[in-house]
């Protein structure tokens, strides 16, 4: 990976991002109970007109409620027709992250949204701390690191322009916000980096087990492995072909041997074994040797 966190090889990259399709199943899931969620809350203010809303605020929850909508029909459409357009799905997912920045914006300086003058100094506190964390909530939608890192830092600086420009002294609070900021972008930059290193780390033992697997089908003796349960894990191409079993079938080892006689077993498994074709030797009776390994 270079500074950027992008994969040097390709096929990295694809593996990584394979499960597009997944993502757009959690983030429509995701949306419809933020949607749900705002559209409670927003039902109650209005309906114990607790606080006043100004007409910008009001076209700004109207969007918000049009995003949501248009945002969940959309991720149902691309999930129904995702083999038609999987081949857009990455550039779909970030005019997703787009829109989703767009609409979780916050524009109070502009748009008041509640009257955060008539609340006392507490009020305020939490206000801001509820709003933090419906922030946080949102960025879970996007699947793109680095728009969340671009979201919070276009969020902060249009704060501290308001901040600049109407306070007398703006240092304190700008300087917390900077320090917030550089905190979250250290803190996403290295969860990101941390989970690529992990991928690669898995990545590298699936490559190595593809290549035994590789190994173990180009050889003439049969190969088995098995669970607790006698369940197929694995059967190598010869062992399919010895047993007339389809690759992909899902099949158990109780009984396996009584279709031939068996020369020798690694490790032994008596359970397995205790079968007549086994325990009886048969003249005239086809001869096998395979390894049998039990996971």
């Amino acid at each position: 990976m270079n500074c950027l966190l992008q994969f040097r090889n390709k096929n990295h990259f694809e593996a990584y991002s394979h499960d597009l399709v997944l993502q757009l199943r959690k983030r429509v899931l995701m949306i419809f109970f933020m949607g749900v969620d705002f559209i409670v809350v927003y039902v109650i203010m209005l309906a114990t007109r607790s606080t006043s809303i100004d007409s910008a605020s009001k076209a700004l929850v109207y969007f918000r409620a049009a995003m949501v909508v248009l945002g969940v029909v959309g991720l149902f459409l691309i999930m129904k027709f995702n083999q038609k357009l999987k081949r857009f799905l990455g550039k779909l997912n970030l005019i997703f992250d787009l829109c989703v920045m767009i609409s979780a914006a916050t524009f109070y300086p502009l748009t008041g949204g509640t009257s955060v003058n008539d609340l006392d100094k507490f009020g305020v506190y939490m206000w801001a701390y509820s709003n933090s964390l419906c922030s946080v909530a949102i960025y879970f939608l996007f699947a793109h690191w680095w728009m969340k890192m671009f979201t919070a830092a276009a969020q902060i600086f249009f704060f501290l322009h308001f901040i600049i420009r109407d306070l007398e002294n703006p240092i304190p609070i700008a300087g917390l916000a900077l320090q917030g900021l550089a905190l979250y972008l250290f803190g996403i930059y290295i969860n990101e980096k941390f989970e690529r290193i992990h991928f690669l780390e898995k990545r590298k033992i699936y490559e190595n087990y593809e290549a035994l697997m590789k190994i173990f089908d180009d050889i003439s003796q049969g190969i088995i492995i098995i669970d607790q349960q006698y369940h197929k894990v694995y059967a190598n191409r010869t062992m399919n072909v010895m047993f007339e079993k389809d690759l992909k079938e899902d099949w158990r080892a109780e009984g396996l041997f009584s279709e031939l006689q068996v020369k020798s077993v690694f490790p032994p498994v008596e359970v397995v074994m205790a079968t007549p074709r086994v325990l009886d030797s048969i003249e005239n009776t086809e001869v096998h040797q395979f390894c049998f390994i039990v996971n």
